[in-house]
């Protein structure tokens, strides 16, 4: 008979850090503005947003941080001396700051004063200016713990956009109007060189090169003019004037002082390999891009950063150029749509992607509809379908490899669908923008016009099931459906310009936000609707609302000029996160409360991740002792990102053992709501008692561990010899024996003749459980017996072997 124990059962949830991490995805590192940036060596190049982001790499562009810097409003400008000491300057309260540890923290030097900077420039460690709005000139020799002023606006009160200092006493400054200022005397006093070109020009930046002894400089401007001068500042000549009204921005030399570029807009970049005496274009970069800055970080390496995020990198002086971070599309985005964590597609006109990890990367694929792909429905990682324009959809079941275009039967003025939810692989309702209604029981392929909306345009929908759902629209209007789609129930109508984006939990919990910010929650399906307390700021564009087993449920916003609102009290209060981008947003999805993506114009993509929001929650763990074996079970209610439980255990001493060894490995499941159950069985242990613990594992290599859990493995007290089993048998069986005192054991297998056909064991064993496997493929079929003699125990049994 087998021996079993008593189940140990505990409850218990794994610890998990509480943190909130927002990431740019399209286009990565970010979609804002990079200012003027430093390269202070080839592999490390900063630049700054108007975000209040410091955009950096330590690793010569193969991966990126962006960095909240502080204040509020707009840098400019930073300046980094060595890999680790940098300054960073803009306009607006709090906008200069310093960082000593590579742009990972920064340290408001709050002795500046408050105005539009423009450029930052330090000689070492303690000396440094700023320029910036209205002649403002400010200087520092103490590193920036406090400034004065250089300001002279009887020289000049033009905008300063850049500048640069040869050594403590020789500075060089320039912006609008033809201003270029020298002061030789480390700023105390400036004077105004005359004008270099026949016409005004804009100059916005300054160089010296290091090997010119001072002597030899390069300022840039409008009319994509570069002036040089060989004598420290006194005069300047003309080496190109490319007779537009292109700006350019930034010049900048190798160490060698042969290799030089200039850059500006209109995607303008200029080379030299003659130390500045002749200039040609540079070409291969997408139009329109308005570079802002070039650095040198070695004779070689080169980094150039511009609007919408744009990063390029040089490796051979300039001559060839490689975009940096991600960028798969810069077309507007309408809709996005994920089936789980992994698969989803984002929509816009004739556009559609799909993304199989997460929305780290994307393909876009081939739509058969050239028009507005207003909104897509991902309801499984190979089912999705989307609303077009003029009553048509697209639908893929095969992960868009092929798109299908499918019209509704929805006719007339109007018709473009804007508002269309499954709730399944089969069954879906759209509503056009004229208020037809059509139902689909087969995915998406044949379609039936069921009803209209009257009295305004459907924008959104939301299908909780196949009979309970709403639709919002103009006019700050929701009607309700609970037949299906059949007939429609109007419950709110305020009167405002549209009620954009609807979602709800289950038939009771919902939530709708539009114009102005107008957002309003019901707990009753939407018999009563509340206004919310404390509404976004913004007109809401796109919103979602998920269960949450933390915060009990969570709902986002996507709202214009990049803002984004949480909120976790049901609707009725939200909050502003960090903004990422002034792009308008024009949807949000979210699989669950930890995970959620939001699209909007020019390609943006941002991701939300917080695990705490839907943690890995262990129910229960518990062992089942079965004589030598160990089954462990355990349940989940809630997994985020979980890649599995490595199980470990550790033999129980006397003294307390801290000796762990790996066991095994369970795969876990994902991002879940659901209960999920796992099973582990740890065979052949000798009597003892044993601990065991579970280390969870996210896909990020992060872990946690478990409680611990004991489980003892008795001596049997008896002598015991099993049925084998499988019995009948081919060729394979296992043979089960348990002795309860140190013994010479001898197990035999015998035909039906009394002959000895094979020996399992002679030898002496310590009491325990034992298993063999015995392999019969050597006999042929018939009855056989196995015998066990250990000390006065004796028994035989009968095995059948069927080939």
């Amino acid at each position: 008979m087998k021996k079993i124990l008593t189940i140990i059962f505990i409850l218990m949830t794994f610890a998990y850090p509480i943190f909130s991490q927002w990431r740019v995805m399209n286009p990565h590192p970010t979609p804002n503005a990079l200012y003027v940036g430093s390269a202070p060596s080839a592999d490390r190049f900063f630049t700054v947003t108007p975000q209040s982001e410091a955009v950096f790499t330590h690793d010569g562009g193969q991966t990126w941080k962006v960095v909240q810097i502080g204040g509020n409003g707009i840098y400019r400008s930073c300046y980094f001396l060595n890999d680790n000491l940098g300054w960073a300057a803009g306009a607006f309260v709090e906008r200069l700051h310093k960082t000593t540890d590579g742009g990972l923290t920064w340290t408001w030097l709050s002795n500046a004063p408050d105005t539009t900077k423009y450029d930052i420039f330090f000689i070492d460690q303690n000396i440094g200016w700023s320029v910036g709005f209205n002649g403002f000139i400010i200087k520092t020799t103490d590193g920036g713990d406090n400034w004065f002023s250089q300001t002279n606006t009887s020289v000049t009160s033009r905008t300063l956009y850049g500048v640069y200092s040869t050594d403590a006493n020789n500075v060089y400054v320039v912006g609008s109007s033809d201003a270029v200022l020298k002061s030789s005397d480390g700023g105390n006093t400036w004077n105004l060189i005359p004008m270099i070109y026949g016409t005004t020009t804009d100059y916005r930046g300054v160089y010296f090169p290091p090997t010119g002894s001072g002597q030899i400089g390069f300022i840039v401007g409008h009319r994509n003019r570069i002036a040089k001068t060989t004598n420290a500042g006194a005069t300047w000549s003309s080496v190109y004037d490319g007779g537009t009204t292109n700006q350019l921005w930034s010049v900048d030399f190798d160490d060698s002082f042969v290799n030089g570029l200039a850059c500006g807009a209109l995607s303008t970049v200029l080379r030299t390999t003659n130390s500045g005496n002749t200039w040609s274009a540079v070409g291969g970069f997408p139009a329109g891009i308005t570079f802002y800055s070039v650095r040198f970080g070695s004779d070689n390496a080169v980094y150039l950063s511009g609007n919408n995020g744009y990063l390029f990198k040089s490796t051979d002086g300039g001559a060839t150029w490689n975009e940096l971070g991600y960028r798969f599309t810069t077309s507007s985005l309408k809709d996005v749509s994920f089936a789980d964590t992994l698969n989803g597609y984002v929509v816009g006109t004739n556009f559609v992607a799909r993304t199989t990890n997460g929305g780290l990367t994307w393909m876009q694929q081939t739509s058969p509809f050239s028009g507005d792909i207003n909104e897509v429905v991902a309801t499984s990682s190979d089912h999705a379908v989307a609303g077009c324009d003029g009553g048509n959809v697209i639908v893929t079941t095969n992960g868009g490899n092929n798109w299908n275009l499918v019209a509704t039967g929805i006719t007339g003025t109007n018709s473009d669908i804007l508002a269309i939810d499954f709730i399944n692989d089969n069954f879906g309702i759209a509503a056009a923008y004229n208020g037809t209604v059509a139902k689909t029981t087969d995915g998406g392929f044949n379609w039936t016009i069921v009803s209209a909306i009257s009295g305004f345009n459907p924008w959104d929908m939301d299908m909780v099931d196949s009979l309970y759902g709403w639709v919002a629209g103009t006019g700050e209007r929701i009607v309700r459906t609970t037949d299906g789609g059949l007939t429609w129930q109007q419950q709110l109508s305020v009167g405002g310009i549209g009620t954009y984006g609807i979602s709800f939990i289950d038939r009771q919990r919902g939530i709708a936000g539009g114009t102005g910010g107008n957002t309003y929650y019901t707990t009753n399906g939407g018999v009563n609707w509340l206004s919310a307390t404390t509404p976004p700021g913004n007109t809401v564009w796109g919103i979602h609302f998920v269960e949450s087993p933390v915060l009990g449920s969570i709902g986002m916003t996507a709202c214009a000029s990049g803002y984004v609102y949480i909120s976790t009290d049901g609707g009725a209060n939200w909050t502003l996160e960090p903004r990422y981008t002034i792009s308008t947003f024009s949807d949000i999805y979210m699989t669950d409360a930890a995970h959620a993506w939001i699209v909007g114009n020019s390609g943006v993509i941002l991701k939300y991740d917080q695990p705490a929001n839907v943690p890995v929650e262990l129910l229960s763990f518990s062992s089942f002792v079965v004589d030598d074996d160990v089954t462990l079970n355990w349940s989940t209610a809630t997994e985020t990102n979980n890649a599995g439980f490595q199980i470990e255990r550790s033999k129980k001493l006397e003294v307390r053992s801290e000796e762990w060894s790996s066991i095994g490995f369970v795969n876990g499941s994902g991002t879940t709501t659901k209960i999920k159950s796992y099973s582990y069985k740890d065979e052949n242990l000798a009597a003892g008692k044993y601990l065991y613990r579970l280390k969870q594992i996210d896909l990020d290599g992060t872990f946690e561990y478990s409680n611990i859990i004991e489980a003892e493995v008795l001596s049997p007290s008896e002598f015991i010899l099993e049925q084998n089993y499988p019995n009948p048998f081919n060729p394979n069986t296992r043979i089960q024996y348990a002795i309860g005192s140190k013994q010479f054991v001898s197990l035999k297998i015998f035909n039906s003749l009394g002959e000895e056909a094979a020996s399992l064991v002679n030898e002496e064993k310590s009491a325990g459980f034992y298993k063999i496997d015995f392999n019969a493929s050597h006999l042929s079929s018939g009855i056989y017996y196995y015998k066990i003699i250990a000390g006065d125990f004796v028994q035989t049994r009968k095995m059948i072997l069927i080939k």
